[in-house]
């Protein structure tokens, strides 16, 4: 995969992961925000689960989650 090959930067070689998190539509979603929020909580999710990890929304995800869910709706 592109995303695990080395980069150079300045002399080093960096080797990045990634984390992805899904939101599958249309769902309920009355808002492009709400699905953002479904998607982030999917990406936390994968995230827990260690590097290069992926995660689809699924509604039961929300209801584990209700602390994030708050704290995302503060900021």
């Amino acid at each position: 995969m592109a995303v695990q090959a080395p980069l150079p930067i300045a002399g080093q070689k960096l080797f990045p992961s990634v984390s992805i998190g899904m939101a599958l539509g249309p769902g309920d979603y009355r808002r492009p925000e709400d699905a953002i929020a479904d998607a982030m909580l999917a990406m936390y999710r994968a995230k827990g689960g260690g590097r290069g990890r992926w995660w689809i929304f699924r509604a039961g995800t929300r209801n584990r989650a209700p602390g994030r869910v708050a704290l995302e709706t503060d900021l």
